[in-house]
């Protein structure tokens, strides 16, 4: 038998937790420093690390869906 897809999974709380923190921290450091903001200051203001923040955004769609969000 194999695995279910990742997708069809729930996260972890704690994973949940970072992922919801990163898309926070996303919109509000594009808000105050626009859309060039580094993603370092991203992970920074979500009291995350780098790692973390590629593992969630390995290419940076942090930055599309937090522009994109209301």
């Amino acid at each position: 038998m194999s695995a279910p897809p990742l997708d069809a999974r729930p996260l972890r709380a704690d994973v949940r937790r970072n992922y919801e923190a990163l898309v926070a921290a996303g919109q509000k450091v594009f808000s105050r420093d626009g859309a060039d903001a580094p993603m370092d200051d991203v992970a920074k203001e979500a009291g995350a690390g780098r790692g973390t923040r590629y593992r969630h955004f390995p290419s940076g769609p942090t930055s599309r869906r937090t522009r994109s969000s209301p």
